[in-house]
């Protein structure tokens, strides 16, 4: 899964809807950018989920951020 940020918003409480409910029956790894707090990363922790901050993935449209953030 990839977020673009890592405050709890709609996206963010769905994943977390989501993941709750299917953690221990797959292999999850979470990807976020580095934008707002530490709430999403803190309940991923607390799931044993692996979380990846990239600093480059941005939420607003950013040509150069967005090809950084895929390699």
């Amino acid at each position: 899964f990839i977020v673009t940020q890592y405050e709890i918003g709609g996206a963010q409480r769905f994943l977390l809807n989501l993941l709750v409910r299917i953690v221990g029956s797959y292999d999850i790894e979470v990807a976020t950018g580095s934008d707002g707090g530490d709430e999403l990363t803190e309940k991923l922790k607390s799931l044993n989920i692996e979380i990846f901050k990239l600093a480059s993935l941005k939420r607003d449209i950013d040509p150069i951020h967005d090809v950084k953030a895929v390699f």
